[in-house]
Parts: structure tokens; sequence; C-alpha cells
């Protein structure tokens, strides 16, 4: 199991193939303080898993967030722009 600081504001996931939804929302969902994301190259993920991991709590105040190289949809950028309200990258 991934152990992460609580407290960790910024969070890079780069080329990490077995990143699954359930690892996302479980150990990255309880970084409240997240404001800053990168997942870059996880091709495990899926637009279904990233519009609940938009849900988080934390995406509220997140100003970076870097979903480049992953599938994305037009929920997802709409989950993006409504939760991501202080996004300025």
């Amino acid at each position: 199991m991934l152990l992460i600081s609580c407290r960790l504001q910024e969070l890079g996931v780069v080329y990490c193939e077995k990143m699954s939804e359930k690892l996302l929302l479980e150990c990255i969902g309880s970084l409240h303080e997240l404001t800053s994301s990168l997942l870059y190259f996880c091709l495990k993920l899926i637009a279904q898993a990233l519009s609940k991991f938009l849900r988080l709590p934390s995406m509220t105040s997140t100003v970076f967030l870097d979903i480049t190289s992953l599938k994305r949809d037009d929920e997802l950028l709409k989950g993006i722009a409504t939760r991501c309200n202080k996004l300025t990258c």
C-alpha cells in the first residue's frame, strides 16, 4: 500500500502503469491539502476514474492539474471547469 503524508500539496505520478481508479481514489483521495497534480502516462486511468477524482474535496483548491497524456471526454472537461475553480495551469 502506498503511504503518503496527508499534508502533501504537490504530487506527480508519471509512467505508473499500475495506477488504477481504486489506488487513485483511496490513496491520493486522502490528500486534503493537494493543490498540484500531475498524472502523466497512467495508462489504466480513464475519464470515468478522473471524473471521480475531480469530486474529491481537495480538487476545489487545486491550482495546477496536468492530465495531458490521459484520455479525456467532454464530461471530464466539464468536471474540471466546475470543480477546479482556482485552476491557473
